[in-house]
C-alpha cells in the first residue's frame, strides 16, 4: 500500500452517518420535506397556465451572444440531412387523404337534404323510432327537465281551480307519435300544449319542424280526432287560462 494512504486496516471502522441523525430530522431546518409532510396532490393543476420563464426570450438573451452562437451551430449540425416529416405534403396532415379536397372536387353530399336523400330519410326514421320507444319505456334521458317551468305553473293553476286536465308530458300518454302536455280527464278528446316561443315558433327558430308549430300540431292532432288547445309560455296566467277554458268546464 502506498505510503500516506490509509486503507481499511484490521480493526478500522468505516465512517457512517448511521445514528448521527434521528428519524425525521434533517440537516437543514428550512427543508420542506419534514416528517409527515405530503406533496400537494394537485400540484399539476397549480402548474397549468403558468408561462415558462423562457417564453419570448431569445438565445442571445438567455445565454449571451457567444453561447447562443455555439448552441445554434450545434443544433444546425444535428438537424443537417434530416428530412422534415411534412415535406411535400402541401398543408395536408396525412398522405392518405392528400388531394381528397382539391379545388374543383364536388362533395358527395352537395345539394342533398333530408327530404331527398333516402339514406338520411331511412336513418332518421330508425333513430326516431328508437327514441320514441325509449321515451315510452321511460329509459330516455332528456336535457330538458320535465315538467318545464311554464308547465309547472299550468299544473298549479289546474290544482288551484280544480281544472280537469292532467299532466302527461313526461311520456305517460301518446296520441300516435305525439306526446301532449296535458289531457282532459273526463273522457273528452281534448289536449293542451304549452309552447315555448323559441322551440315552436318558426319566426324565432327556422329549423323547427312543421309538426311542432302551432298550425302543424293542431292539424296533426285533428287528424286523430283530438282537439288541441295551445298556450304560449307568456300566456300561462290565471286570467288567460280561465277565460279560454272557462266555457269548457262551466266557469264562464
Amino acid at each position: 500500500m502506498p505510503k500516506g494512504i490509509k486503507g481499511f486496516q484490521k480493526g478500522h471502522l468505516q465512517y457512517s452517518t448511521k445514528g448521527c441523525l434521528k428519524q425525521g430530522e434533517h440537516n437543514s431546518p428550512s427543508t420542506e420535506f419534514k416528517k409527515g409532510h405530503k406533496q400537494h396532490q394537485n400540484w399539476y393543476k397549480v402548474m397549468v397556465g403558468r408561462n415558462s420563464y423562457k417564453k419570448g426570450l431569445s438565445y442571445e438573451t438567455m445565454f449571451g451572444e457567444e453561447k447562443a452562437k455555439e448552441k445554434k451551430e450545434k443544433m444546425s449540425k444535428l438537424s443537417k440531412g434530416r428530412k422534415a416529416w411534412n415535406k411535400g405534403m402541401k398543408g395536408k396532415y396525412s398522405l392518405k387523404h392528400s388531394g381528397q379536397f382539391k379545388k374543383g372536387n364536388i362533395p358527395w353530399n352537395k345539394g342533398l337534404v333530408k327530404e331527398k336523400d333516402n339514406r338520411i330519410i331511412n336513418y332518421a326514421k330508425k333513430v326516431s323510432f328508437s327514441m320514441k320507444k325509449k321515451y315510452k319505456e321511460g329509459t330516455m334521458k332528456w336535457n330538458i327537465k320535465k315538467p318545464t317551468k311554464p308547465e309547472k305553473r299550468f299544473i298549479n293553476i289546474c290544482e288551484k281551480y280544480n281544472l280537469p286536465y292532467k299532466y302527461v308530458g313526461n311520456g305517460k300518454f301518446w296520441i300516435e307519435n305525439i306526446n301532449p302536455d296535458f289531457v282532459e280527464v273526463n273522457g273528452k278528446k281534448i289536449c293542451i300544449e304549452v309552447f315555448g316561443h323559441y322551440w315552436h315558433s318558426p319566426l324565432l327558430n327556422r329549423k323547427v319542424d312543421w309538426e311542432h308549430t302551432y298550425v302543424g300540431r293542431k292539424a296533426k292532432l285533428n287528424e286523430y280526432g283530438w282537439k288541441c288547445i295551445v298556450f304560449w309560455d307568456n300566456e300561462i296566467n290565471e286570467k288567460t287560462i280561465l277565460e279560454r277554458l272557462g266555457d269548457k268546464i262551466g266557469l264562464g
